[in-house]
């Protein structure tokens, strides 16, 4: 099961690296794993495959002991990022620019059937994007790229392909 490192107060999900601890991790015995003082690893539960109430839609939930996901009504979403993000062609031309976007075209065709809907319906590329956080460990492993490069890329105001028009 994968676990995703979170900041305990205030509550959220850790999008950038810190000292060095992973983001997200699958592999090993929970109960054996350190995180720096005021973080942890919760673990990150997969989404339901049966239907959502009618009316209703599939949503992460937060909380200090586990993402989960509960039922919402389309267009409300609890802890919603006000964090800025990417287009999907800014990702395409700064994985262009470092040698990438072939393995992350790859990658993308690897995900499973909910990781690529959500990913389809993902109109800007942020940390806290659901498919990011599940699928950000496996990414940067394919990629062969450090978790700072991975920031890097989806930062809005980073300097990875300076000068490239996004629009061109």
């Amino acid at each position: 099961m994968k676990h995703v490192l979170i900041q305990i107060d205030p509550l959220e999900i850790v999008i950038d690296n810190i000292k060095g601890y992973p983001l997200m991790r699958e592999v090993g015995d929970p109960s054996t794993w350190s995180s720096p003082s005021g973080y942890k690893y919760i673990p990150s539960l997969p989404m339901p495959t049966e239907e959502p109430s009618s009316g209703n839609v599939w949503v992460t939930n937060l909380t200090d002991t586990e993402i989960n996901w509960i039922e919402s009504t389309s267009g409300t979403i609890p802890n919603e990022s006000t964090e800025e993000g990417i287009s999907k062609l800014t990702l395409m031309k700064r994985l262009q620019f470092i040698g990438k976007w072939a393995s992350f075209k790859e990658v993308l065709q690897s995900l499973d059937e909910d990781s690529h809907d959500a990913w389809n319906l993902t109109q800007e590329v942020k940390s806290s994007n659901s498919v990011v956080i599940d699928n950000r460990a496996g990414v940067i492993q394919y990629l062969q790229i450090t978790e700072q490069q991975f920031s890097d890329i989806l930062d809005p105001f980073s300097e990875v392909g300076e000068g490239i028009n996004p629009n061109a």
